[in-house]
């Protein structure tokens, strides 16, 4: 896999916060298990959306059907399945944009992404890829209930400005 930052742009296409993704992950290669647990432990997909990834297409397909029982967390159920077939390069600047709008799904399910990213966190740490410690499940905790608040706060703050509508 390759993945890169990407940057976070309003509904008008003004960058917003830049760059975004790879959160704590200072590396350029990473084993893919290495990858998956800093998503683990940070709470969050720090790999990111699919539009800031590629991987081989024979990879894509040995790891087919897509997963949809955790709907918003389907990129990451893919990486979870793709990342341990080898390393993940890091390119630690911005490849593309994420839109936040007042009609995207991410400023109305913060409540939803915490839940689903708690079960994916649930379904990793006991499929035997990597043994979690008792640190690494503190940090998971702490890091998805961050990562809510910073949403929660982000898109308050967007709201405020007047950044999330057309």
């Amino acid at each position: 896999m390759a993945v890169g930052q990407r940057d976070i742009i309003d509904a008008s296409g003004a960058v917003v916060y830049a760059p975004r993704g790879l959160s704590g992950v200072h590396a350029r290669v990473l084993s893919g298990i290495d990858a998956l647990r800093a998503c683990y432990r940070s709470g969050t997909n720090v790999i990111g959306e699919p539009l800031a990834v590629l991987f081989r297409t024979d990879a894509l397909k040995s790891v087919m059907p897509w997963d949809d029982s955790n709907p918003l967390m389907l990129d990451l159920n893919t990486y979870t399945r793709l990342a341990p077939l080898g390393d993940v390069v890091l390119r630690h600047e911005s490849v593309g944009a994420f839109r936040v709008s007042a009609q995207s799904w991410s400023t109305r399910l913060a409540r939803e992404q915490n839940h689903q990213t708690r079960l994916w966190q649930e379904h990793f740490a006991v499929s035997g890829q990597t043994a979690l410690s008792r640190g690494d499940h503190v940090r998971g905790w702490l890091g998805r209930h961050a990562q809510v608040n910073v949403r929660r706060a982000a898109y308050l703050t967007l709201r405020v400005r007047g950044r999330l509508n057309r």
